[in-house]
């Protein structure tokens, strides 16, 4: 279960079409330190990673619409005591023999081999500040190349990301399958477990026994008002039984992620108020869900997930408004503060290099078939909200699947994680 050499072949194709005479340049990513000489796990760049497959830092792409050899990489060079210490290293005859660059060179040949492709040519280049290749590149550049031209490949990159292929959408529901075991996997050992470190270790192990090592996002394990955090990530806190504990984690796949959140009781019962909020963002998630198919934008499923949460706090009593004047004074968003959700791919908030409208947010971007979004609704009532009831005071529910757009409607990639009331309970 991989991409293939001949997809990695038509996608630079695509790009290299788009080009028209331009030669592009791509970074890998570099590794980052974490402390002295220890550095983070090393993760490759999306884009680079997307057209080449190759998996090693301090790398160069150059795509060359012109040239005899039109994918060219530039790479660490094989060398026996660093990777005696470090580990394999592919080299340049590597980079030909497994990954079909036309031409490839150790970095250190930048300055001679780059020096011939680019002169007096127009380049596409995005720096990369702290990649080791970064300042000889951009001086590369600025001294013979033509000119430097608006980096629109990258756009198109993005957009040709927007849509899965086959072997993408399987890497994708390898994720969600892991994941979805391991949010199943923390609810069922809740009650055993004291603190939100050991509910993330437990769902870290879970993928982990499955082989799926990395995370594609570091976990949200957020107890009782904490959940009310949306980006809480220090999961260092004890687990009473009274808290509902929201968990947003997800693991990655050959760099493909998956995104899931799952709420639900330490005690394994919730209690009525738990269970009346928990109700109306499972009403609203499970309407949006439904409402997945080509032709509709995110903008339309966000407002849908509005206007039944505002009609679900006003049964409630916590929006105190008829509901026009709520929606017409937006009384929700002090609620549900975020969209309804997000593309979903190489990256966990995918696509980002394209405009905030083609990401989802306005009518015109419409689902097409192939594509991968995140549906997650939430209502959030914060500790010192004095407009509420203190009942109410410090519940956080968000509940979200990883829905792909298929020709016909839908397909929940995560509907194996438990969402149910009785399912969760039980």
């Amino acid at each position: 279960m991989s991409i293939s050499p001949k997809e990695y072949k038509e996608r630079r194709q695509k790009i290299l079409t788009h080009l028209n005479n331009d030669v592009l340049i791509i970074f890998s990513n570099f590794e980052h330190q974490k402390n002295s000489d220890v550095n983070f796990d090393f993760r490759q760049d999306s884009s680079f990673e997307y057209l080449t497959g190759f998996p090693e830092a301090d790398s160069l792409l150059v795509l060359d619409p012109l040239g005899k050899d039109k994918f060219l990489l530039f790479v660490r060079p094989k060398d026996r005591t660093r990777e005696i210490w470090d580990g394999f290293r592919y080299g340049p005859s590597g980079a030909i023999k497994t990954f079909h660059a036309d031409a490839a060179w150790n970095n250190s040949e930048l300055s001679t081999e780059l020096k011939k492709v680019i002169s007096c040519r127009n380049v596409q280049l995005v720096s990369k500040k702290g990649h080791p290749l970064n300042d000889e590149v951009n001086t590369l550049v600025s001294q013979v190349a033509k000119n430097t031209s608006p980096t629109t490949a990258f756009t198109e990159i993005h957009r040709l990301r927007l849509i899965k292929s086959k072997a993408e959408l399987d890497l994708m529901r390898k994720a969600a399958d892991i994941s979805a075991a391991g949010h199943n996997k923390i609810m069922k050992e809740a009650p055993q477990l004291s603190s939100e470190s050991k509910l993330e270790a437990t769902f870290l192990y879970s993928c982990m026994m499955a082989d799926a090592k990395d995370q594609a996002y570091p976990p949200i394990v957020a107890g009782g008002k904490n959940a009310t955090c949306l980006h809480y990530n220090q999961n260092n806190q004890p687990t009473n039984p009274e808290d509902i504990v929201l968990v947003d984690a997800g693991c990655s796949w050959q760099n493909y992620a998956s995104d899931i959140t799952r709420c639900f009781p330490v005690s394994g019962k919730f209690t009525e108020e738990q269970k009346a909020i928990y109700a109306a963002v499972l009403k609203a998630q499970k309407a949006c869900v439904d409402s997945v198919k080509p032709g509709t934008s995110m903008k339309e499923i966000h407002m849908l997930a509005c206007e039944i949460m505002t009609k679900e706090l006003i049964s409630l009593g916590l929006i105190k408004e008829s509901f026009e004047d709520a929606m017409n004074n937006r009384s929700f968003f002090e609620f549900f503060p975020h969209n309804i959700g997000h593309h979903l791919g190489l990256d966990v908030h995918d696509c980002d290099g394209l405009s905030p409208e083609e990401r989802g947010r306005s009518d015109k971007f419409k689902l097409q078939a192939g594509m991968v979004v995140t549906i997650e609704p939430g209502i959030y009532i914060q500790p010192d909200n004095d407009k509420v009831d203190p009942k109410w005071k410090g519940i956080g529910i968000r509940i979200e699947d990883d829905v792909l757009v298929t020709e016909s409607g839908h397909e929940n990639l995560t509907a194996k994680a438990l969402k149910e009331i009785s399912d969760i309970e039980q």
